[in-house]
């Protein structure tokens, strides 16, 4: 996303319903949430649909997700839109549409799963922390979150307002929290550092 955005403003002109806004809000916007749903699904296709269909979300409610973003608690909109994006994606694949696609697999699809059934267990361990997370404190469930989506210990110290050192400490507590919810079952892995 471009850097040098005036969101606030964007932001608001989409609110109040101006279609320039609108058009430059998709335009700074819409190929890094493409990027995401791309990287989560593997599928072009479908990284589109639900592309689409994110945006359409965003103004569910009046405009309820947009209006919740506060730029005062120091976390950047683009990170807020790909924390928005990342958990839209998360309803989808909880959702009938995302359980269908999961069902429709082919003998092709079966012999390679075979075959790697040795990264199945990396998979479970994988979706237990991904749930987990949600019921960290809610700097630590941010900071973890920005993790998952491979942000680097500096990218998160200034999405959240935090020397590096700062982010560190969250995310340690964040895993400390998270071992004990998974009753020792997660590996201690660090994000990337910059060094």
């Amino acid at each position: 996303m471009t850097s040098g955005t005036d969101w606030d403003g964007l932001v608001a002109g989409c609110l109040s319903g101006s279609q320039d806004a609108w058009q430059a809000f998709l335009e700074v916007s819409y190929s890094s949430v493409l990027k995401l749903f791309i990287k989560r699904t593997g599928r072009e296709e479908l990284a589109r649909d639900l592309t689409q269909s994110f945006f359409l979300k965003l103004f569910d409610d009046e405009g309820r997700r947009l209006r919740s973003f506060d730029s005062s608690r120091g976390v950047p909109f683009p990170i807020y839109l790909r924390v928005l994006a990342a958990r839209h994606h998360i309803d989808w694949t909880r959702g009938r549409e995302g359980q269908e696609i999961g069902r429709r697999v082919g003998l092709a699809d079966v012999v390679d799963y075979l075959e790697k059934a040795a990264d199945c267990e990396k998979a479970l361990v994988a979706r237990e922390v991904r749930e987990a997370v949600a019921d960290l404190p809610p700097r630590e469930r941010l900071a973890t979150q920005l993790v998952l989506e491979g942000l680097r210990v500096s990218e998160i110290a200034r999405a959240l307002g935090l020397t590096d050192g700062g982010a560190s400490a969250l995310l340690w507590r964040a895993r400390q929290h998270l071992a004990k919810m998974l009753e020792g079952g997660w590996s201690d892995t660090a994000p990337k550092s910059d060094g």
